[in-house]
């Protein structure tokens, strides 16, 4: 259980603390009740076993993301794009993204940077999710995208061969034994910040032509001030690249 040690806890992880205290108290009210009153206060003893339950669970389970609100409606083979003008905003919808599929029992890839990891992965964890039980049972599976995008390319370019075989074996360690799956990646991003316009597209197509073949949900992300206005050509070749775009 959580404790308090002196260090600085945000909004999520002292409510957390709070829900905590509260189903310790709850429980030694219930148990000195009972033991004093065991017949005449059965019924409060009754309600506070009900109020402690209620808290445990709220405890013991990963609270729903406000940003799930976004996937809501997502379909299963979803490819969709989020412009994003700071990184709140991507963390906000990655969040949802990463919260919505693993509360579903879906896996979860992740392939992003460490700065961004590392963000995601201080919410999920203060949301009550165990992502080393998740990593271990291949639920949840986070890859640097700088490091896995060095491998995929050859030459400047998308190896298409290369990225088939990562991806279909990536994707089927996620599905294991037959959850759905659901994906972020980053890679393109960087792509087009190297100045790699038409490598970004044509990594963009490779990730449709595996959804033709494999059904799994897709979110990629790019911040707006990557698109300076001479790139809106590029930008809507990229767009279009996508069944959704997701206003902030």
């Amino acid at each position: 259980m959580a404790r308090l040690t002196g260090q600085a806890y945000n909004s999520n992880q002292f409510e957390l603390v709070v829900r905590t205290s509260a189903a310790r108290c709850l429980g030694r009210a219930v148990k000195f009740l009972t033991a004093v009153w065991p017949a005449s206060y059965w019924c409060s003893s009754v309600l506070l076993k009900r109020a402690v339950k209620d808290v445990q669970f709220q405890v013991a389970y990963p609270r729903r993301a406000a940003a799930e609100v976004i996937w809501d409606d997502a379909s299963a083979s979803e490819h969709a794009v989020l412009l994003y003008s700071n990184q709140s905003l991507l963390i906000d919808a990655l969040e949802g993204f990463a919260s919505g599929g693993l509360r579903a029992g879906e896996s979860v890839i992740i392939i992003a940077t460490q700065a961004h990891r590392a963000a995601l992965e201080r919410r999920l964890r203060v949301r009550g999710y165990d992502l080393d039980q998740a990593r271990a049972e291949d639920r949840y599976i986070a890859l640097d995208a700088e490091a896995t995008l060095r491998e995929l390319m050859e030459g400047g370019w998308p190896n298409d061969s290369g990225f088939k075989q990562f991806a279909c074996r990536l994707l089927a360690r996620a599905r294991g034994d037959g959850r759905r799956v659901r994906a972020f990646g980053e890679m393109v991003a960087i792509l087009w910040d190297q100045g790699q316009p038409e490598a970004t597209v044509r990594l963009e197509e490779m990730w449709n032509q595996l959804q033709a073949e494999d059904e799994f949900s897709l979110f990629c992300a790019y911040p707006q001030a990557s698109f300076p206005p001479a790139a809106g050509g590029k930008l809507v070749e990229i767009c279009e690249q996508h069944s959704r775009i997701i206003p902030e």
